[in-house]
């Protein structure tokens, strides 16, 4: 039978419709019957013809909506297309490691070639990322703020001048806030983008001139909007985008028109530039212009264009949706608007537009913001994912996603041997990469060094632990991006506030606040535990006299080892504390005593380092006084029977003590980790502790920042001083942190904290000079670029100077507090139950290789030593100098 004939059979139609009931059927019943029990309308779950109409009248947000209203937080909306409301899913389909993958729905947002929105592999997204990495990066965004905050003064400005014009409507001016903050969008984009605004919002209209469609002025809004709709809707069927000019509907044709003409706005530029000689800007297309593919090539025109164009349209859409949003929901909420209103007024702005950073630490404002966000998405739809085929699938609750779903990705580490060719998967966990997993990559020697070990795998080389994580642990966190500082989850700024130091300490060991039933029992074992030994006394009396108290505490510490034998595990066994990890009670006391032991006994070792030096006898520790009110009392009672710390100043020092009680690995807990996987006794880890934090660049720098403050004297020579540092000729010490690139949260407490005391002491005389270089840092872009801010020494310092505190006493009134932190993590390194492996690093040696031992009468000189390769020749002091001269003179009479 020909095809003719059997088309013109009158079982033609019952074929067609047997086929196309078993073209959806199948996928139905067969390929996603996992997902037949998720609610949704019935031609959805057959067809996608459904969603795709819905789309097309514009209604998918608003019916979504509905459909999760009516059938609950999954809603199938597609064959195999589910939508889900529900905060888990957000980390489910969008977070790092999740085993999804884009969909396919991003190919309808192709322009001339993908893009770093709609590329779905990881590798190349990757790599596209890394081109504009740098245009979100801290410096990068402080740079722009100053164009930015042009066009923020220049929109007040118009919005000034039709409000001026007089009322149009009921008394009111009416403004059109969407439209000025689309205007502002564009402005801001093109200067970021191509260092050339468009204009809008000085002329106050959109039209655009497009260089593909001569003498045409064109609507940038509404190309834009017109885009974003069609590309929306073919992205349901997006193998029809190439035929979207060919189908009969207006709606797609208009919608690839405003591609074209944004298109052709970024090509124009794109263009412009590629032909230059060169390229002298410094705008993001700058950096597309200087990118590199995996080739090494530069980057083609139809890769710039399409990376520009998802720039352009990106950048618009978020800040214009997100202001018009808040400025609905503000304009809604009269209450909210004067309270935020209230909070802008209460700092000083200086100019029309706040810089960021006088702005960032306003929590009403931010807290307006996520709120804005959190109700108005800056897109109307979900950005499908997909799970990948070969996958297990993907889980919420009763519900199962099968592969292909839209709605993964392998939390790996793809590394390529170029070697070898080699290919290796290194597991990602807590966004980081096991070291160990690198020693399997090896390769033949080649041309290295037999020292290079180059067939014993990888090794990993940073300096300075740079960005090498050595522990997991549960205590501290800090974003650095970000300036956050939290004790166990407990933001530091509400600790300070409400807690105090024995509560804090003991949250940080435990875990957890302490009931008050919890409280009572650890204060008081803390607080018996403060007497120290007669025979401790007496060595701190064989110190010299102008010995540093830094360096006494720290032997007193070591010492303290000596005076509990039962406490060393070189002497009551290797185990003593490590069994407390498999729940073994008595190790786990043992390791406790040590713990109320040192705590105890750092305050009134500390005081006895003062006393020594002030050569008064050592105080006995007082009864009924706080943690520090107690210290204040060793340091300072002059045998006074009624004597009482002001509470003021025990106070302060309470909550100076809270800031300082622990700060994550940094060097000082670095060393009682590095020392304590030896299985040494917790003295000897304490006291390794204090010989770091001595250190000038560690706990010595409010002593240094101090030193400086009085070098520059009053705050008339903080301009002469800070040139001098701009030119690298002065040391600033008490600004930026290594981890800190932002505020250092704990200065903003100090800084309020600083005036409590004053108010008690007297202003500082140095204060003056210190918010003047304060204020001169904040201002000068040779410190915002290097993220310069004051940190924890620069005011702490000011308060320990208005308490009355020798400077060298600084590093110990840091100590004190850390111990807590030393023993936090040396504790939860001793519960590892995986055990405590001894840290050992690696090192790259790059010395000389093999070589021949020589007679000494057959060496020589090297021809080029320099002064690093023998000894420098050294004074003696005269007894010394007689004593050579002697030998030097019996030498020759025998001669």
């Amino acid at each position: 039978m020909s095809t003719a004939s059997l088309l013109l059979s009158p079982w033609a139609p019952l074929a067609v419709l047997l086929c196309g009931l078993l073209f959806y059927s199948i996928p139905y019943f067969c390929t996603y019957r996992h997902l037949r029990g998720i609610p949704g309308p019935l031609l959805a779950r057959f067809s996608d013809l459904w969603l795709l109409y819905i789309c097309r009248q514009s209604k998918r947000s608003y019916t979504v909506y509905d459909l999760h209203e009516r059938l609950g937080p999954v809603v199938r909306i597609q064959p195999n297309h589910v939508s889900i409301v529900d905060e888990r899913a957000i980390n489910l389909v969008y977070g790092h490691g999740n085993g999804l993958e884009k969909s396919s729905w991003y190919d309808s947002s192709i322009s001339l070639t993908r893009s770093i929105f709609t590329a779905r592999k990881r590798a190349e997204h990757a790599r596209k990322r890394r081109y504009i990495a740098h245009s979100f990066a801290p410096k990068s965004s402080r740079a722009a703020e100053g164009p930015i905050a042009d066009k923020v003064e220049l929109l007040v400005s118009k919005w000034d001048e039709i409000i001026d014009k007089g009322p149009q409507f009921d008394g009111l001016t009416q403004l059109e806030c969407r439209r000025w903050f689309t205007y502002l969008s564009f402005d801001i984009t093109g200067d970021l983008l191509f260092s050339e605004p468009f204009g809008m919002l000085e002329n106050g209209s959109d039209l655009v001139k497009i260089d593909n469609k001569p003498g045409s002025y064109v609507s940038m809004m509404n190309s834009l909007a017109q885009r974003s709709a069609a590309v929306a809707t073919l992205g349901v069927l997006p193998w029809l985008k190439p035929h979207a000019h060919h189908l009969p509907d207006p709606f797609f044709h208009r919608g690839m028109d405003g591609l074209q003409n944004l298109l052709g706005v970024t090509s124009a530029h794109v263009k412009e530039r590629m032909a230059a000689a060169q390229d002298n800007h410094d705008d993001w297309l700058s950096l597309l212009l200087r990118a590199r593919d995996e080739q090494g090539e530069l980057l083609k025109f139809e890769e710039i264009a399409s990376e520009s164009l998802t720039l352009f349209m990106a950048a618009i859409e978020t800040v214009s949706n997100t202001l018009s949003a808040m400025m609905y929901y503000l304009a809604a909420s009269p209450s909210s608007l004067q309270k935020l209103q209230a909070e802008v007024d209460s700092i000083d702005i200086p100019g029309t537009v706040p810089p960021f950073t006088n702005v960032r630490a306003l929590p009403y404002l931010d807290a307006v913001l996520n709120e804005t966000m959190r109700l108005h998405s800056v897109l109307g739809i979900g950005l499908p994912r997909e799970v990948l085929p070969g996958s297990k699938g993907v889980h919420l609750d009763s519900f199962y996603f099968p592969p292909g779903t839209n709605k993964g990705r392998r939390e790996t580490l793809t590394v390529v041997d170029n070697r070898t060719n080699q290919t290796y998967e290194i597991p990602i966990t807590h966004n980081s990469i096991p070291a160990t997993e690198f020693k399997k990559i090896k390769a033949e020697p080649g041309n290295d060094r037999p020292e290079d070990e180059t067939t014993q795998g990888l090794r990993v080389y940073d300096p300075a632990y740079m960005n090498t994580a050595v522990v997991q642990s549960k205590i501290t966190y800090i974003n650095g991006l970000d300036g956050v500082l939290r004790y166990r989850g407990y933001p530091i700024e509400q600790l300070v506030e409400k807690s105090n130091f024995l509560e804090s300490a003991y949250l940080l060991i435990y875990g957890d606040l302490p009931t008050q039933a919890q409280y009572d029992e650890w204060q008081g074992e803390v607080m018996h535990h403060t007497y120290i030994h007669s025979d401790i006394e007496n060595m701190f009396k064989s110190f010299r006299y102008d010995s540093h108290p830094m360096s006494m505490l720290s032997a007193a510490f070591a010492t303290l080892g000596a005076f509990a034998p039962e406490a060393n595990p070189s002497l009551a066994g290797q185990k003593l504390y490590t069994n407390a990890a498999s729940g073994n009670m008595d190790s786990l006391k043992m390791l406790d005593k040590q713990i109320l032991r040192i705590l105890g006994k750092a305050p009134t070792l500390a005081a006895a380092s003062y006393r020594m030096r002030q050569g008064r006898p050592f105080n006995r520790p007082a009864q009924g006084l706080s943690y520090t009110g107690n210290f204040l009392y060793l340091l300072d009672n002059l045998s006074e029977p009624e004597y009482q710390p002001h509470p003021v100043l025990a106070k302060a020092l309470d909550k100076l003590f809270i800031l300082h009680a622990d700060h994550e690995v940094n060097c000082s807990t670095a060393t009682v980790l590095q020392v304590g996987s030896s299985l040494v006794d917790p003295y000897s880890v304490v006291a390794a502790g204090c010989a770091a934090l001595y250190g000038p660049s560690h706990g010595g720098a409010s002593e240094s920042a101090i030193r400086m403050l009085i070098e520059i004297g009053s705050p008339e020579n903080v301009p002469a001083f800070m040139q001098a540092v701009e030119r690298r000729e002065r040391v600033l010490v008490g600004f930026g942190h290594r981890v800190y690139k932002n505020v250092d949260p704990r200065s903003t407490a100090i800084r309020k904290l600083a005036e409590e005391v004053f108010e008690v002491t007297g202003r500082n005389k140095l204060l003056d000079t210190a918010l003047t270089l304060a204020d001169y840092a904040r201002k000068s872009e040779f410190m915002r670029s290097r993220n310069l801010y004051p940190n924890v020494d620069f005011y702490s310092g000011l308060i320990y100077q208005a308490m009355g505190f020798p400077l060298d006493f600084y590093p110990v009134l840091f100590a004190v507090p850390r111990c807590v932190g030393w023993l936090a993590h040396w504790r939860q390194m001793m519960l590892n139950k995986s055990g405590v492996k001894i840290w050992r690093p690696r090192q790259l040696y790059v010395g000389e290789g093999e070589r021949e031992y020589v007679d000494t009468k057959d060496r020589k000189e090297k021809p080029d030593a320099t002064v690093f390769d023998a000894p420098v020749k050294v004074e003696h002091g005269g007894e010394k100098q007689r004593a050579l001269l002697a030998a030097s003179a019996g030498l020759k009479s025998k001669l």
